[in-house]
């Protein structure tokens, strides 16, 4: 059954309608006021604006922002030509706490590593794509229609090198896409069968707050944890993981609707 739209979509209908009817209004000579109109479209654009930034509330898109019994780590991983095994050690650290991990990584890395990410699919991790680096600025087409091709070659080449060098393995679905998760990406998502996700909290980047201390604060039941690859987190990944069994919440590897309800 299908489910019914977020909250926030709903919001965005409403709002949608109310800006329609002042802007009739307005042109009628309903209004007298131009600043009730004003103040309306600023607040319809500032929703749609929040709406972009923040694509867990999925007001655009139907993504994957919450976990399915448990919660999830993603590991961002890099590829490193000089470390053919980072993707077999960093899930052995996980099943020594029988914990699965969610792998992120662009093809080039799944397709790098593919004895070691073959391997860690048989043991019950799971995979979600990520886009490759966009080019520079200066490289990219202008036009909005040359830009979406550009996308659809890249989604294209991804399920052939895919089907390629896994042949006996289903393409992952989830996809941790990069920019605005808007009404376009979402019919993209679809056309390729792909679920798009959003962490609950993405912890990547700098923090003056050690790495196990910022995902023990996060971790709750259903929370999609992102993080990334590093020393200090492989270091941290013990006590995280041992918090996470304290409060009897398991650490899953990441799921489609669909697979869970197969499942």
């Amino acid at each position: 059954m299908t489910s019914l739209p977020p909250l926030s979509r709903w919001t965005f209908y409403v709002a949608t309608a109310g800006a329609a009817l002042v802007s009739g209004a307005l042109a009628m000579g309903r209004i007298e006021s131009r600043a009730w109109a004003a103040g309306a479209v600023c607040g319809y654009l500032s929703l749609v604006a929040i709406g972009l930034k923040k694509p867990s509330l999925r007001m655009f898109t139907d993504a994957l922002v919450r976990a399915h019994d448990g919660a999830t780590i993603v590991v961002d991983v890099e590829h490193d030509p000089s470390s053919k095994g980072s993707i077999a050690a960093l899930c052995a650290l996980f099943e020594a706490h029988d914990a699965r991990a969610t792998l992120a990584l662009t093809m080039d890395t799944a397709i790098a590593q593919s004895s070691a990410l073959q391997a860690a699919l048989e043991r019950g991790h799971s995979v979600a794509l990520v886009d490759r680096q966009p080019p520079e600025r200066r490289e990219r087409a202008l036009s909005r229609g040359a830009d979406l091709d550009a996308r659809i070659t890249e989604l294209e080449r991804d399920r052939a090198a895919w089907n390629e060098h896994f042949p006996k393995i289903p393409a992952p679905d989830l996809w941790f896409a990069r920019g605005l998760y808007t009404p376009a990406l979402q019919r993209l998502a679809d056309t390729f069968d792909r679920t798009l996700v959003v962490a609950s909290h993405d912890l990547r980047g700098p923090s003056r707050s050690p790495i196990a201390e910022r995902v023990e604060l996060e971790l709750e039941l259903g929370a999609i944890l992102r993080v990334e690859d590093s020393p200090s987190f492989r270091a941290a990944l013990p006590t995280v993981l041992a918090a996470a069994a304290r409060l009897g919440v398991p650490v899953r590897a990441l799921v489609s609707q669909d697979a869970a309800q197969e499942a």
